[in-house]
């Protein structure tokens, strides 16, 4: 969410070529991607990338469970 919508990818590529002709600044459009993809990891629109990732996570095989093991916190 971004001033109360809701972001998709194909903002992402709006808000680019908004960019591009000038209409919007560089901190508007990323503003857009930060909202859109606010976290690292797998993109939320690659479903099958998704899964596989929550997957290796459950299984305790995800480089973030690793350093909580090694370092017993986040």
């Amino acid at each position: 969410m971004l001033d109360g919508r809701m972001l998709t990818l194909t903002h992402t590529k709006q808000a680019y070529a908004a960019y591009a002709s000038g209409e919007i600044s560089r901190e508007e459009y990323k503003e857009v991607v930060k909202h859109v993809c606010p976290t690292p990891g797998a993109c939320p629109f690659m479903g099958t990338t998704n899964t596989m990732r929550a997957i290796a996570e459950l299984l305790g095989l995800s480089s973030h469970w690793q350093k909580i093991r090694e370092t017993g916190s986040v």
